[in-house]
């Protein structure tokens, strides 16, 4: 089995504010009772940035999977004497940047109708109905940045977010 090693590095920023407002009540006109409630809810989900850096391990490996049928796989890392921990190894393969906004509307209106009776076999009859309006609409703009980064290997990038230069 060819394995590939790679380093995914992720930063993100992501803001989730909801607002839910609901109304209801519960009216009787003699023999008959109407329940009613009312809801408006407003979602934003903005991610202003979002940074996902990949390197890889020039080239492929020779390794072994066991269990590949099971839920718990086993991986059996090439041999050959690479240390698949230093960072210094993985090499520079994308950078992309992005950024969201999603923005949700949900209204909705519900009514019940009930109608007593007087009688031993029938005490009542109730029936019912409910609207649901829902708009989603997704803003996403996405770049693959150039090949030319000061960011050549793993262990570069990662010291450099030590440093709060990215």
């Amino acid at each position: 089995t060819e394995i590939e090693s790679e380093i995914e590095l992720k930063e993100r920023e992501e803001n989730m504010r909801i607002w839910v407002a609901s109304l209801g009540g519960e009216q009787s006109f003699g023999e008959w009772t109407i329940d009613y409630t009312l809801s408006f809810s407003q979602a934003e989900e903005d991610t202003p940035y979002d940074y996902e850096a990949i390197y890889a391990i020039d080239g492929t490996s020779e390794g072994t999977v066991t269990g590949a049928n099971s839920y718990t796989p086993t991986l059996g890392l090439p041999t050959g004497g690479l240390d698949y921990t230093d960072a210094s190894l993985y090499e520079y393969d994308e950078l992309t940047r992005g950024d969201q906004l999603v923005e949700e509307t949900d209204l909705s209106a519900q009514a019940n109708f009930k109608r007593d009776f007087d009688d031993e076999t029938l005490k009542y009859i109730k029936f019912g109905g409910l609207i649901r309006s829902k708009d989603k609409e997704s803003d996403f703009d996405e770049q693959v940045l150039s090949d030319d980064t000061d960011f050549e290997t793993a262990d570069l990038f990662l010291a450099s977010v030590a440093r709060n230069r990215f």
